[in-house]
This record gives C-alpha cells, sequence and structure tokens, in this order.
C-alpha cells in the first residue's frame, strides 16, 4: 500500500519549546469521558439506583496498573523510576515522563480511530513523517533523520509488538533536540511513544531511557 500523507484532521501534535518536547497523538479523540473511580485507582462510587430493578455497576479495580479485561490496547507505563517525574493526562490518555535535570522527555500516548484510517488508505508511518513536519513547521528547522532503532515493547500477555520508528535531529534556535518516535496500530488503537533529549544530553541519557521503556507494556493487545 502507497503512504499517503496526512491530510484529514488529526490530534497528533508536536511543539518544540522552552527545550521541552511534547507529543500528543492520535487519529480521533475518544470522545467518552473517563471513568472517575478507575482514574482514582479505588473504587468507583456507586449512583442511586434509578429503580429497584436496576444492578449497580461493579467496582473498579483497586490497581490502578492493572490490565482492563477488555477494551482497546492501551499504555501500562511505569509507575515510578528514579530521577523521572511523571503526569498524566487524563483528557489525552498521555503519561509524560521527564528526567530530572537533563531536559529529556519521555511520552507514552494512546487513542483511536485506525480502523478509519486504515480504511482512508493510511499507514503508521503517515503519522511519524506528519509529526516531524509539525515541528519542523513550528521551529521552522528541517529535521536530520538518521537511522532508527524500533522500539519493542512487550503486552501483558508476553507478546512483543515492534514500532514503526523514526529517530531526528532537529536544529532548534536555542538548542540541538533529538527525538526518537515510534507508532503502533492495534485493532481501533494508536499508540505513540517518544523520547526526546537536547542532543548534548542524548547519548549519556540512552541507558536510564531505556531502562524505562523497557518497563512499560501494553494491555489488551
Amino acid at each position: 500500500m502507497t503512504n499517503k500523507r496526512y491530510t484529514a484532521p488529526v490530534t497528533l501534535f508536536a511543539a518544540l519549546t522552552a527545550g521541552t518536547l511534547l507529543t500528543g497523538c492520535g487519529l480521533v479523540r475518544d470522545a467518552s469521558p473517563p471513568d472517575p473511580g478507575a482514574a482514582r485507582g479505588g473504587e468507583a462510587v456507586e449512583e442511586p439506583a434509578e429503580s429497584p430493578t436496576e444492578t449497580p455497576e461493579p467496582p473498579a479495580s483497586e490497581d490502578p496498573a492493572a490490565p482492563v479485561s477488555d477494551g482497546d490496547p492501551d499504555w501500562i507505563p511505569p509507575s515510578f523510576a528514579t530521577g523521572w517525574s511523571f503526569e498524566y493526562d487524563p483528557e489525552l490518555n498521555t503519561h509524560h515522563a521527564s528526567s530530572e535535570g537533563t531536559g529529556c522527555d519521555v511520552l507514552f500516548a494512546q487513542t483511536t480511530g485506525v480502523e478509519q484510517a486504515r480504511e482512508d488508505g493510511y499507514e503508521p508511518v503517515g503519522a511519524l513523517d506528519h509529526l516531524l513536519e509539525n515541528i519542523a513547521e513550528r521551529t521552522g528547522n528541517t529535521p536530520v533523520e538518521q537511522p532508527a532503532t524500533p522500539y519493542r515493547i512487550m503486552a501483558d500477555s508476553g507478546e512483543t509488538f515492534e514500532f514503526e520508528t523514526k529517530h531526528a535531529t532537529f536544529d532548534n534556535s536555542e538548542e540541538n533536540r533529538t527525538l526518537r518516535a515510534g507508532v503502533l496500530w492495534l485493532d481501533d488503537a494508536e499508540l505513540v511513544l517518544s523520547s526526546s533529549c537536547p542532543t548534548d544530553e542524548w547519548d549519556d541519557q540512552q541507558f536510564d531511557i531505556t531502562m524505562l521503556v523497557g518497563a512499560a507494556s501494553i494491555s489488551n493487545a
């Protein structure tokens, strides 16, 4: 299949500002609101029954990292790593890890809409091309691509998945920054994994980034 350029509206974006690369991703945002009980990792609050015959919802898992029994594939990111701070955005369903004192970032993101994208003739590599083009447009700097080692992530099922991956360096007005980004399509889900650093920190931080990424897995795959 020929790779098509993204021309339809997408939510994949990138911003390279203040020395920090943050990538959001996706083809279609899932409009369903997150379960507040699941987001807290505790039991879901039961609403008053509308009638005596109504069956209450079962409680959410007490373990926020426990895989969901069904649904779209999603990330099980590391919950802790020495030297990293973590932030979860429930609206975008992104997990962002920042390396303290280095300016390096790792992002795990998931969205839906892949089935329609496939029908429209898109391929995962198109999301990566769009990402690099978006950064170039925002910064005015052309990415210099390099050979990329694919991300390989193990699912909770034990199967290992290989991501379509690109590796590039951007010559920003304030600093050079290196990015390695990967996209995986599973069922209707698009999973995006990216890591970035100031270029002069990239090589020195690869061990810590590799350890962090290696601690992640994919649920429902």
